[in-house]
């Protein structure tokens, strides 16, 4: 893992350690995923669609007066993409779907108009641990596919507190940086088109804080 993520946790670590009323928590809930490069899957043939995955893990949030948040998690994520990939898993009729499971660190800065609501945006750093192609008749590791570990997004959403304890997160991710290095070749092995995918994920979540 690189050194800027070392550096994002030491900040975490800061963060909670400054003045300020702290909660610390667990949240897990859905994440409805695709890829932003549709463009690219569509002239090729192939119709990707939506896929549902899940995520898991901790949530920490620091209160700055009334108004202002800033909430740091450590999550088990996992995204990808559906599509007909036939030719992925062998004598596959069958639509698969791209799993790839993140390590994510999302920071975000949360504005409060009332005790109940809060929106905010920030940033998540993710660290690839593996990528599997599922379909009903077996499965593969693709991670010679979607190959670059270190993924950044750009993170919008909003949480709603049905108690000081209990609340709900809805989150729209878009990536920032490329998940794979795949490079197109002719038939002579020139090459032809470099395919840049990028996650994008809404995510639905349901946590509840243990410490505050």
């Amino acid at each position: 893992m690189k050194q800027y993520y070392l550096a994002m946790l030491f900040s975490i670590l800061m963060i909670a350690s400054a003045s300020g009323q702290f909660q610390l928590g667990i949240k897990a809930g859905a994440n409805f995923a695709d890829f932003n490069n549709t463009e690219f899957l569509q002239d090729n043939n192939v119709q990707s669609a939506m896929t549902t995955h899940w995520h898991i893990g901790v949530s920490s949030l620091r209160n700055f007066g009334d108004r202002f948040s800033l909430a740091a998690e450590l999550l088990y994520s996992v995204k990808g993409v559906q599509s007909p990939f036939e030719f992925s898993v062998p004598n596959s009729d069958e639509k698969t779907v791209v799993g790839l499971e993140y390590l994510s660190l999302p920071i975000m800065l949360y504005y409060k108009p009332n005790e109940k609501i809060s929106i905010g945006t920030g940033i998540e750093a993710g660290y690839l641990l593996n990528a599997r192609l599922s379909a009903p008749n077996g499965s593969r590791d693709v991670n010679f596919i979607y190959d670059k570990k270190e993924e950044l997004a750009l993170n919008l959403g909003f949480r709603f507190n049905f108690t000081p304890a209990l609340f709900l997160d809805g989150r729209y991710q878009w990536g920032l940086t490329s998940i794979n290095d795949l490079i197109l070749t002719d038939a002579n092995g020139a090459p032809v088109e470099e395919v840049n995918l990028k996650n994008r994920v809404i995510q639905v979540s349901i946590g509840y804080f243990i410490i505050r």
